[in-house]
Order: structure tokens, then C-alpha cells, then sequence
């Protein structure tokens, strides 16, 4: 994502990578200072009259957490070539937002499979210290949601110009959306 602004993108594409269930984070990161119980605890349909099985939502909570953790360690090892099974890359020009992007990836547990540069997508340059690009043609993705004219004012046509530029030297054969 090379305008990732909060790095939603990025950290919800590492998330299902990883095969984390929608919420489960939420479930295991909840914490009181008093006591009282994580109200993610439990789905809402436990306040459902039919609702009887609350052995089964936690097999499945179970479930989800193991899988979640099986696939999280898959994505942060390598298959023998020093590189992650799964790599996300993202950029943020703005110094607030990429601080929020870090904090975001840190929080959702990712910062072993999430990148975070800083600059100006056109000098985001996308080869390693081997001078191998880290894309992939036909298996990489590009995804952005670039700035429009609330988020960005005084320079949209520059950062517009600069996404293009971007793309087209970075991304040739690869997805864009």
C-alpha cells in the first residue's frame, strides 16, 4: 500500500493471511483494571432465547485461536530462502499518519510480516538490499486508498501524478487496486 495512511489495508490483509477470525483479537486483547468480564467474550447470540450451546461457541473460539496462531507462525517463517512466507509492505508520507500505522500494525500483532516505510510513494523504492524486488509479477497485489481532497488538499494533483508514477515503475505485471 504506498499511501497507507492508518494502515488499515496492510494489517487487515496480514490478519487474513494469518487466518485470524474477524474479532478474535478483539476477544484476546481485552483487559480491566476492575475485575469486571471482557464483554467480547461471548457472541451476542447468547442473549438469543434459542441460544443453549455455549460449550460450542468456545470449541470454536478455541479453534479459531489455534488457527490463528498456526497460521501467524506460517506467515512469519521462511521456506529456507531467508524471506517470509508472507510480506506486506505499505508507506505513509504523512508523519502522523505513519505513526498511527505503526501503532495499528503493533497493535494488531503483525510487525513480523508488516513493513512500514516513510516518504513519498514516488521514492518508495521496492528492492531489497540485494537488488531484488520484493514483487512479484502476477502474485503480488497492490492495493491503495489514496488521498482525495478532504484528506489531502494542497497537493492532490502532485500525489495523484506521484501513485502513477509509482505503479507504473513498481508494479508491471502485478494486481493494482
Amino acid at each position: 500500500d504506498p499511501m497507507t495512511g492508518s494502515a488499515t489495508l496492510p494489517v487487515e490483509a496480514a490478519l487474513i493471511a494469518c487466518d485470524m477470525a474477524p474479532g478474535l483479537s478483539r476477544i484476546a486483547s481485552w483487559r480491566s483494571g476492575d475485575g469486571s468480564r471482557n464483554p467480547h467474550r461471548y457472541p451476542p447470540a447468547i442473549r438469543w432465547k434459542s441460544f443453549s450451546d455455549l460449550e460450542t461457541w468456545d470449541e470454536l473460539l478455541n479453534d479459531a485461536k489455534s488457527r490463528a496462531l498456526t497460521g501467524m507462525k506460517f506467515a512469519a517463517s521462511s521456506m529456507g530462502n531467508g524471506k517470509n512466507n508472507v510480506s506486506i509492505y505499505c508507506n505513509e508520507k504523512n508523519p502522523g499518519a505513519a505513526q498511527l500505522a505503526r501503532s495499528s500494525i503493533k497493535n494488531a500483532g503483525v510487525t513480523r510480516i508488516v513493513s512500514l516505510s516513510e516518504g513519498d510513494c514516488i521514492d518508495w523504492n521496492l528492492e531489497k538490499d540485494d537488488g531484488i524486488s520484493c514483487t512479484i509479477p502476477s502474485r503480488t497485489i497492490f492495493v491503495s486508498n489514496p488521498p482525495w481532497g478532504k484528506r489531502l488538499s494542497q497537493d492532490i494533483d502532485d500525489s495523484w501524478v506521484n501513485l502513477r508514477e509509482f505503479i507504473r515503475r513498481e508494479a508491471p505485471g502485478c494486481e493494482v487496486w
